[in-house]
This record gives C-alpha cells, structure tokens and sequence, in this order.
C-alpha cells in the first residue's frame, strides 16, 4: 500500500485482537476505516459478511459504505463487494440494534414488530402518563422534553436525583408498551436484556460478526459498549477508532471515559494515534491544540499539519453584535468564487437571531444605495448571493462536527455564551467536567476550518458589557495576543 502514513499503514493491516485508534481531526480516519475492511477482504481472506461498521448516524455510515464500494471497483457506490454471499454490514447503533431485536424476538427466532416511536408520539405518551400521574399536570413542552431526556439518561444507567421524573419514568414506560411503542432508549435496554438473557442469540451473533469496527467511539455510552462486549468476545476483534477531544455528546449519554479506559477493559490492545492533520493549515492547527491542551482528562497528543497553506487564524472585537454581523458578511461577500465559509455558533437559540440580525444587515447595505458603505458590506447582492448559493453554512458548533469549510467564523465567543453557564458553579467536579466539554465543542468548531479561521466576540451586548471567551485568550495565546 502506498500513499498512508505510518501509523495509518499500521491501523489498516491491524487483524486480530482488540485496538484503539485515537484520530485527531482530519487525519483520515475514514480512509483509514474502508482501507482496513478492503484488506480484510482481500489480504486477510475475511468474509465480507462477518465484517460489521457501526457510526453513529445514518449519513456517516452511507459515506463510509459509498466510500468503501468506490475503493473496491463499484463505479457507482453501490454494488456488492461479492454476490455469493452476506456483504459487509454497514449501520448505526440504532439500526443494527433495532435488527437484532427484530430478528431474534424474544430469543426464540420469532421475528418480533417494534416500532420506534417519533418525538411527536413520545411526547404524547409522556403526557398522558403526567396526567396520570396528576390530573392537573399543565406543564410546558420544554419541561417535557426535559423528562424525556432525563428518561433516556436513566435508562442508560446514568444518574437521575429527581424523584419525581424516576416516577414518570415508569408510567411513561407502561403507556409506551399500551400502544405498541419503544424508544432509542428502550431499544438499548431491550437488546442488551436480549443477548443476555438468551446465550443462543449471543452465540448467532457471535458467529456472524467475527470483526466488529467503530467509527466515533468517543461517543459511545455504557449499554451500547456493553453490547459491543458481548457480540465481540471472547475473539475480541474489535477495531475502535475516535477523538476524545471530540467528545461533545454527554447531553445525550455518551461517556468519553470509556474510550480513556480501553486499555482498562482490553489490557492485550493495540493502541495508535493518527495525529497528522490533512484538513487544516498549519496556524489552525497549532492554535487549536494550543487550546485543546488546558483539558486534563485526555490522551495527550502531538498534532502536527500536513500542509502550510492558509492564514494565521485573526482574533477580532467588536463594538456589539450588529457590527460584528456587518463585518462578517463584508468579509464573506469578498470570498473567491467556489470557496465555502462557514458561520459558527454555540446554540440554536443564536442561530435565529443570528439569521434575523444578517437579513437586516444586508437590508441595511441594499438601502445604501450602491453599497459603497464599508460599514455594512460593499457588495449587497453579492451577500445575498452567497447565502443563497450553502457558499455559506450557519449553524452551531455541534451541527458542523464532521464537516469541514475553506473559512469558518467562530461568532459570540463570549463567557456565558461559550462556555455556557454551569448548573451549579459550586460543585467543583461537575464545573470542571462542564468547562471540559465546553473547550471540546470549542475545538470541534475551530478544527471545521480548511485555510482561514476567525474568531469574535462583542464587547457589549443589549446595553450590558460582554468578556472574552477564555477559549478565545486560550487559542490565541499560543500566536503572540493579537487580539484586534
């Protein structure tokens, strides 16, 4: 094999026995990925069908599955490695779980019909158990979706303190099961409960799926790794890959520590780290990990670039939201031709104010006249094109994870805004895991940037004095200050 790394080289002829692959942003974890399931397949003899791909969401495991068949000769991404048997399985955790329970209902080889539940049914579900509960239960939908969280958090054997949700929890589960119902939630617990209790099922599994892959582990949570456990062992081929400063997920269960404790779980594991970047400038890079860095509980990394090209990432203040808005576009509308830019943002509740703010703006510069006001943009309907023509994307830090973008504007980086306020400031270990994540998701933004990078903030906000993000002092301290 030509044209990969050393340690990529390393990763893609790994074959039996348990490895992690820490992968550091655009360091070609997906290449690495198809490659080591096409050298399964072709130098290891390993039949396509008892190779399974699990990522976390549907888009990501359709790339990789194009990305593989294109590597092995099919022009269109879709054909079949082989026609005399099972091909490789391609899915999400949802998917493969949600099969397995369909195939293997009960543990006696009857097909069983679960359906998944919409947000619109669960919540309804959820209602009607409150009601129940108390006939007088008015509350807002936002409370609701709070439950259901704290729900899905339970079921996944994480902590819930409230009594009252532990309550809801179980009447919830009784109205779901009335009408015929599960939820992602359910799902896992159903198919852990499944292969547990069932060594037939277990051992079917066993047999079929001799090499398991592992795209994202850092977002894993306990009852998906320990399903994984099981169908794995006891041959252990499980080929894991992720970046433990990408871990931005624990809103929803997901537990980086897992995959900081890997060797804990499987001490006889290979371990690698891709830390060559191919995605970004040198600057970019060099600034990001120069961040990245005042988190404490990660492997630590040397990252590198591949390639110079690029601008030292600017770091910008400006008078309040309004002017930094103008001077975005103004920026953006002077984009070459077929470059992308991205607009970065903490939260959803910014992001339509943000849309809002950036239609008036250009309203502003089209009422100038010719445009000529440097203020509010030179170029109008050159605005007005680029954001029509997804040459620019808005939307939050947590929405651009594995995406990547010519330039990308970091907007609002801001104390309170990101990081967001704690819950609870006074409990010591909980803030610290709160400020950890936060310079995560920091990162994923900063890291989404291909040649240039801009960072801003505001210094005052609706009358009121805004401060620095520290993710902001934080990367830039590593370029000499230069704030402007």
């Amino acid at each position: 094999m030509t044209g990969f790394n050393a340690a990529q080289l390393q990763a893609i002829e790994h074959k039996d026995g348990p490895m992690i692959v820490v992968a550091g942003p655009g360091s070609g974890k997906t290449t690495v990925l198809t490659h080591r399931i096409a050298h399964l397949i072709d130098a290891c003899h390993v039949q396509p069908g008892s190779i399974l791909v699990i990522t976390f969401t549907r888009a990501a495991a359709q790339e990789m599955e194009y990305r593989f068949r294109r590597l092995n000769g099919s022009h269109d991404g879709r054909s079949p490695v082989r026609k005399d048997g099972p091909d490789v399985c391609f899915g999400t955790f949802h998917s493969f779980f949600l099969k397995i329970l369909q195939e293997y209902a009960s543990g006696q080889g009857r097909r069983g019909k679960y359906r998944i539940a919409e947000p619109k049914e669960a919540l309804s579900a959820l209602r009607r158990a409150a009601e129940k509960n108390d006939r007088s239960a008015a509350d807002t939908s936002d409370y609701y979706d709070y439950v259901l969280h704290q729900i899905g958090r339970i079921k996944n054997g994480l902590e819930c303190s409230d009594p009252k949700i532990s309550k809801l929890r179980y009447l919830y589960d009784d109205e779901m099961s009335r009408r015929g119902l599960i939820d992602f939630d359910d799902m896992l617990v159903r198919c852990l409960e499944l292969i547990k209790k069932e060594p037939a099922v277990l051992e079917g599994l066993r047999m079929r799926f001799r090499y398991i892959m592992v795209d994202e582990f850092q977002d894993i949570n306990p009852v998906q790794f320990e399903i994984l456990q099981l169908i794995s062992g006891p041959r252990n081929n499980l080929f894991v890959v992720g970046d433990d400063d990408q871990s931005i997920y624990a809103f929803r269960g997901s537990d980086p520590s897992i995959m900081l404790s890997f060797k804990t779980y499987y001490p006889d594991s290979a371990f690698l780290r891709l830390t060559e970047n191919y995605r970004s400038s040198r600057s970019i890079v060099r600034a990001s990990a120069k961040l990245i860095r005042h988190n404490k509980r990660r492997y630590s990394k040397r990252l590198t670039a591949a390639r110079d090209r690029g601008s030292r990432p600017v770091f910008r203040q400006y008078a309040d939201p309004w002017e930094e808005a103008a001077a975005v576009l103004e920026d953006i509308s002077g984009l070459p031709d077929g470059k992308d830019a991205a607009v970065l943002y903490r939260t959803h509740k910014a992001g339509s104010e943000i849309g809002r703010m950036y239609s008036e703006v250009m309203d502003d510069a089209a009422e100038s006249g010719a445009g000529h006001d440097r203020r509010h943009g030179k170029e109008p309907i050159a605005l007005r094109e680029a954001l029509r023509g997804k040459k620019i994307h808005l939307m939050t830090f947590h929405a651009a994870k594995g995406l990547e973008f010519d330039t990308v504007y970091i907007i609002r980086a801001e104390e309170e805004i990101t990081p967001g306020k704690a819950k609870d400031p006074r409990d010591k270990e909980r803030f610290f895991e709160h400020i950890e994540e936060e310079r995560r998701i920091f990162y994923v933004a900063m890291t989404r940037a291909k040649d240039h990078l801009q960072i801003s903030c505001a210094r005052s906000r609706q009358g009121r004095k805004c401060r620095r993000s520290r993710f902001m002092r934080e990367a830039a301290g590593l370029l000499g200050g230069g704030i402007i």
